[in-house]
Protein backbone atom coordinates (compact mmCIF):
# COMPACT_ATOMS: atom_id res chain seq x y z
CA UNK A 1 0.00 0.00 0.00
CA UNK A 2 1.13 3.77 -0.93
CA UNK A 3 0.04 6.80 0.55
CA UNK A 4 -2.65 8.59 -1.93
CA UNK A 5 -0.97 12.04 -1.03
CA UNK A 6 3.09 11.46 -0.37
CA UNK A 7 3.32 8.23 -1.99
CA UNK A 8 5.41 6.92 1.42
CA UNK A 9 4.70 3.34 1.38
CA UNK A 10 2.56 2.27 4.08
CA UNK A 11 2.05 -1.00 6.12
CA UNK A 12 -1.03 -2.60 6.15
CA UNK A 13 -3.92 -1.58 8.66
CA UNK A 14 -2.41 2.06 9.06
CA UNK A 15 -5.25 4.64 9.34
CA UNK A 16 -2.62 8.05 8.90
CA UNK A 17 0.16 8.30 7.04
CA UNK A 18 3.12 8.70 9.20
CA UNK A 19 5.28 11.01 6.58
CA UNK A 20 2.26 13.27 5.78
CA UNK A 21 -0.96 12.73 8.25
CA UNK A 22 -2.99 11.69 5.44
CA UNK A 23 -6.37 9.61 6.37
CA UNK A 24 -5.99 5.95 4.66
CA UNK A 25 -9.23 4.40 4.56
CA UNK A 26 -10.48 1.37 2.16
CA UNK A 27 -11.32 3.63 -0.75
CA UNK A 28 -8.51 6.00 -0.48
CA UNK A 29 -6.23 2.98 -1.74
CA UNK A 30 -7.47 0.83 -5.03
CA UNK A 31 -5.34 -2.08 -6.51
CA UNK A 32 -5.15 -2.20 -9.92
CA UNK A 33 -6.70 -5.51 -11.21
CA UNK A 34 -3.98 -6.13 -14.00
CA UNK A 35 -1.10 -6.24 -10.67
CA UNK A 36 -0.88 -7.51 -7.30
CA UNK A 37 0.87 -4.07 -6.97
CA UNK A 38 -1.32 -0.76 -6.19
CA UNK A 39 -1.53 2.16 -8.04
CA UNK A 40 1.07 4.57 -6.39
CA UNK A 41 -0.07 8.04 -6.41
CA UNK A 42 3.29 10.30 -7.12
CA UNK A 43 3.56 13.07 -4.49
CA UNK A 44 2.18 16.58 -6.37
CA UNK A 45 4.80 19.28 -6.60
CA UNK A 46 4.36 22.04 -4.33
CA UNK A 47 7.22 23.91 -4.59
CA UNK A 48 6.84 27.42 -5.97
CA UNK A 49 7.53 28.09 -9.68
CA UNK A 50 9.94 30.23 -10.78
CA UNK A 51 8.11 33.28 -11.44
CA UNK A 52 7.09 33.57 -8.00
CA UNK A 53 10.19 33.04 -7.18
CA UNK A 54 11.62 35.18 -9.19
CA UNK A 55 9.04 37.97 -8.12
CA UNK A 56 10.33 37.27 -4.10
CA UNK A 57 13.37 37.73 -4.81
CA UNK A 58 12.83 40.75 -6.25
CA UNK A 59 10.38 42.04 -3.79
CA UNK A 60 12.68 41.26 -0.41
CA UNK A 61 15.36 43.40 -2.38
CA UNK A 62 13.30 46.18 -3.92
CA UNK A 63 11.51 47.08 -0.90
CA UNK A 64 15.00 47.44 1.29
CA UNK A 65 16.36 49.72 -1.61
CA UNK A 66 13.39 51.88 -1.37
CA UNK A 67 13.96 52.15 2.29
CA UNK A 68 17.66 53.36 2.04
CA UNK A 69 16.82 55.76 -0.60
CA UNK A 70 13.99 57.03 1.50
CA UNK A 71 16.72 57.30 4.48
CA UNK A 72 19.46 59.12 2.43
CA UNK A 73 16.73 61.75 1.29
CA UNK A 74 15.26 62.66 4.59
CA UNK A 75 19.07 62.56 6.04
CA UNK A 76 19.73 65.85 4.70
CA UNK A 77 16.10 67.35 6.15
CA UNK A 78 16.13 68.60 9.94
CA UNK A 79 14.56 66.88 12.60
CA UNK A 80 14.60 63.43 10.60
CA UNK A 81 18.00 62.38 10.99
CA UNK A 82 17.34 59.73 13.41
CA UNK A 83 14.72 58.31 11.65
CA UNK A 84 16.94 58.18 8.59
CA UNK A 85 19.18 56.67 10.26
CA UNK A 86 16.75 53.92 11.56
CA UNK A 87 15.38 53.16 8.11
CA UNK A 88 19.23 53.07 6.75
CA UNK A 89 20.32 50.68 9.58
CA UNK A 90 16.83 48.74 8.81
CA UNK A 91 17.06 48.64 5.12
CA UNK A 92 20.68 47.17 5.05
CA UNK A 93 19.85 44.77 7.60
CA UNK A 94 16.98 43.25 5.37
CA UNK A 95 19.28 43.13 2.68
CA UNK A 96 22.09 41.00 4.58
CA UNK A 97 19.25 39.00 5.84
CA UNK A 98 18.01 38.60 1.84
CA UNK A 99 21.74 37.40 0.61
CA UNK A 100 22.33 35.18 3.74
CA UNK A 101 18.88 33.41 2.71
CA UNK A 102 19.77 33.28 -0.77
CA UNK A 103 23.04 32.00 0.20
CA UNK A 104 21.71 29.31 2.45
CA UNK A 105 18.93 28.08 0.20
CA UNK A 106 21.61 27.19 -2.83
CA UNK A 107 23.36 24.14 -1.14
Amino acid sequence: MYCPNCGQELNEGVRFCPNCGTKIDDTTITQDNNTSEPNRVMPQDKSWGAGMMAFLIIISVLIPLIGIIVGLSNKSVDGREKQAKTILITSLVVIALNILIMLMSRQ
